[in-house]
Formats: structure tokens, sequence, C-alpha cells
């Protein structure tokens, strides 16, 4: 994935958490794992960036302090409970202070993955709608103005309704300008999709009808490239100047198309 979205694995017993690394990046994430939640802290105070925390619980909830962090942070966080051990959640169900829970059945987590990614796909949403409505106004690039609530892109004040996939493509190219956003990627996040579709052109015709509606060329700013068998780029360009023409001149250093006086 180009854009790397980023997991934090919070197991304390070391029950879990090693099946857990070993399937997330199957997932297209970029997975990694903490012992205790003083690592965790440490991690966030170097700057190390997170997009979701998964908390395996098996003996008792982690402090207030790690969901006030998490918060603060815009990082999403999933409780993992095995075994039904719901009796760990009573202390915390009048402000439970997490997003979501799943429960795993046995040893095994395979039966499972299916639940854990969609779950895991509806809080990074939440997260991404809720950093864009903590900004001021809509996002902006150039003449491009952003109106998520109505899928509609502003072009030198001309309105233009995309279809939603379209609009989310159209989003991810610009927050992403100059990087190579995979096939896999788009598949996975916009098409909800792990395979692309065989035989046909989705993702092409869907790049094509933004290039065309939005219409990204130099002059607006922005080019939409293709990129050999890894998927596309949006290209920042400067609109080329024209060449500014040569005057011809006449032996006599007379313009050679100025009006010439007539003697009578």
């Amino acid at each position: 994935m180009p854009l790397t979205t980023r997991v934090a694995l919070l197991d304390e017993q070391g029950v879990t958490g090693g099946q857990l690394l070993h399937n997330l990046p199957l997932l297209g994430y970029d997975a990694f794992q903490f012992s205790s939640l003083a690592d965790f802290f440490a991690s966030l105070d170097s700057g190390r960036q997170v997009d979701l925390l998964l908390v395996v619980v098996d003996n008792e909830l982690a402090s207030r302090s790690l969901f006030a962090a998490c918060r603060a942070l815009n990082i999403q966080t999933l409780l993992i409970v095995r075994d039904k051990r719901w009796e760990q959640l009573l202390p915390w169900r009048d402000a439970p202070g997490w997003d979501d829970f799943i429960e795993l059945h046995g040893a095994g987590i395979e039966d499972t993955m299916n639940e854990l990614a969609w779950r895991m796909r509806t809080l990074l949403l939440r997260a991404r709608h809720a950093a864009q409505s903590a900004s001021l106004g809509p996002p902006t690039w150039g003449p491009y103005r952003f109106l998520d609530m109505a899928h509609t892109v502003l072009l030198h004040d001309q309105r233009i309704r995309l279809q939603p996939r379209q609009y989310a493509f159209a989003v991810t190219l610009f927050r992403n300008a100059g990087q190579v956003i995979t096939r896999d990627w788009l598949w996975q996040s916009i098409w909800d999709k792990t395979t692309p579709y065989e035989g046909t052109r989705v993702l092409d015709v869907c790049a094509a009808n933004i290039r065309k509606r939005l219409d990204l060329c130099a002059e607006n700013g922005y080019e939409l490239r293709a990129v050999y068998k890894q998927g596309y780029r949006l290209v920042p360009v400067w609109p080329v100047s024209k060449p500014v023409k040569e005057r011809e001149f006449t032996r006599r250093g007379r313009p050679r198309h100025a009006a010439l006086a007539v003697n009578f």
C-alpha cells in the first residue's frame, strides 16, 4: 500500500499478538507490536505515527490514559476480547473510552479475520472523516476545492459532481500528489475488494473519467498519469509559458509588418 496504514498491537500477555502480527500484513497494514503500555507511550513520544490501535484484553483493561491519548491523537482503538471474558468490560460500560471491540473464539483467529478486517476498515474511515470535519474549510489544491458532503469539486467556480467512488479516488490522488497510488490499494480501500475484477478495466475507466471531468491538465496545475503495472500518480505541473515570438525587423530597423508611411 502506498498510503501506509500503521496499526499498533498492544498485547501484554503475548498470547494473541503473534497470530495477529502474521495476519495484519496480509490485509495490507503496516503492523508493529508492543508488549507494554510504557513501550507504546515511548513510541508515541518519539514521534511514531499510529492510525489504529489493537488492544488484546486478557487479564485487565488498560488504563484510561491510553484511551485519552488515543483520542487526542485521533487514533482509533479496537479491543480484542478472548473467550467471552465480558466481565473485563463492565467497569467501562458507562464511559468505555474505546471505539469498538471484537471477540476471538478459541486459540485461533482465522475465522474472525473477515470481521476484524471490516471493523478495522470502518474505524479508519471514521477517523478520516473526523479529521476532515475538524479541518478549517473544505480541502483545496490549486483551483480545485473539494466539498465532501456533496461529492462535488469546484473548479474555477464551476461545480462538478462526482460519483462516490470517483470522488474518493480523486481526493486520494490530491492528498497524495506525487505518489503512486497502487491498484491493490484502490481495490481494497475504495472498491472494498481484496482482489481485482478479472477481465475488467474498472480502475482505468474511473481514472479516465476523473481526468476528463476535472480537466486535469497543465493549465490547471495537475496531470493524472498511469504508472505501468503499478497504478496512478497525480503530478503537480506548471503551465508552460508560450515562447515570445521574436519580432522581425527590416534592415532599417522597422518591423516587417509595421504600416509603412506613404509620402505624397
